[in-house]
């Protein structure tokens, strides 16, 4: 999700003073809205195609600019093909993967994945209480889940479905590896308890994937949780978010985001590529790759994919773009090299170094697989 002008589908969340925490958090709740506009806008324009959310956002009145629109369009396309790649490794070795999103909010992956056929020893879903509650209230009512579904650590029972009598266990069976927990990240104890409770193997490939969720707390609350992830026996972490804060570009997007009272406050220690590659390092994963947008978009994704979006909407503000583009990054860090599916001969490579290196690179080429777009595969 991209935030400032990105913001986030889901974000979780701002710790301030004490004083000034509720209202911070208040804040950070406001951009899941803002967020799913900014998608919207971009689905309305047939930048890529997304069912479930229209059913969360009722009342869509914004219509975004084309650099906000390819900017969504950047984001979820290469993180959709890095989930999927990795699902797919997963799958043909013949196991379930499980996926943690944090700070979830209206995201609508896990039933994009799930229509393409995918599916998972367990998908969890992790935010503020009060949205999640609504998210899965609206599902009740368009009949997206089951009004029996109670698959979160809330009240949620709240639908009268007077054709309840009909919707048979099975139907109810079909969601299961779907949770979704209120939580706040800060917590991780709480965390790593409600994810126990629903079930969580450290034994199953886990996929953890934060969009701008992360960078609004304090290291000290979000380094436990990418070190949870790396306890894993197979941890993968995804991390979306800002960097370079430093630049003039950088300190107005800074300010942009505190004048809407959401602080970047981990971007004050993590500020670079290679800020990012380090925490994951200390926090246990071996194999770690930080790409900014701006390559990702011009290297990574199938360019013919990139040509049919340029002509969706004129782009006059290329030197903004290009600004913009290099102030958000991925980085994807796991922790088990036979996570990587490597059919090529390395034979030759008698340095185990050399082999892994191979396969990490392999890996990292992942955004220009043609057949992981996300408008053929939703």
């Amino acid at each position: 999700h991209f935030f400032f002008f990105f913001t986030s589908t889901t974000v979780s969340l701002c710790l301030m003073s004490n004083l000034s925490l509720k209202s911070d958090d208040n804040a950070i709740r406001s951009t899941n809205n803002d967020a799913a506009d900014c998608k919207m806008s971009a689905i309305k324009l047939g930048y890529y195609e997304d069912p479930i959310l229209p059913i969360l956002v009722t009342e869509y009145q914004q219509r975004n600019s084309p650099i906000m629109n390819r900017g969504y369009w950047s984001r979820i396309t290469a993180l959709h093909n890095i989930i999927k790649r990795f699902l797919n490794n997963v799958n043909e070795d013949g196991k379930q993967a499980q996926i943690v999103c944090l700070g979830a909010g209206y995201d609508t992956l896990y039933f994009r994945l799930k229509k393409s056929g995918y599916v998972f020893k367990g998908y969890y879903e992790v935010d503020f209480t009060s949205i999640l509650e609504k998210k899965i209230k609206l599902f009740k009512e368009a009949k997206i889940l089951p009004s029996r579904f109670n698959n979160t650590n809330f009240n949620n029972n709240n639908i009268d479905d007077e054709e309840e009598n009909i919707e048979d266990n099975d139907e109810g069976n079909e969601f299961n590896e779907y949770h979704v927990i209120g939580c706040d990240l800060r917590d991780i104890n709480k965390l790593k308890s409600e994810l126990s409770n629903f079930g969580i193997s450290k034994e199953h490939p886990t996929l953890f994937l934060s969009e701008c969720v992360l960078i609004y707390m304090k290291p000290e609350y979000s380094f436990p949780i990418i070190e949870y992830g790396g306890s894993f026996d197979i941890g993968c972490f995804l991390i979306y978010e800002q960097i370079n804060p430093d630049d003039p570009f950088g300190r107005v997007m800074v300010k942009n985001l505190e004048m809407k009272g959401c602080s970047l406050i981990g971007l004050h220690e993590i500020k670079t590529i290679d800020d990012q590659i380090n925490r994951c390092e200390q926090a246990g994963f071996q194999y770690i790759n930080s790409v900014d947008m701006l390559t990702i978009y011009n290297g990574f994704i199938d360019q013919n994919e990139v040509r049919k979006i340029q002509r969706l909407q004129m782009l006059d503000e290329l030197e903004e773009w290009i600004l913009i583009q290099k102030h958000y990054c991925i980085t994807f860090a796991f922790n088990h090299i036979d996570l990587i599916n490597n059919n090529e001969d390395n034979s030759n490579e008698n340095d185990q170094n050399n082999n892994n290196l191979l396969k990490w690179k392999k890996f990292s080429s992942i955004l220009s697989n043609n057949n992981n777009n996300i408008n053929n595969n939703n």
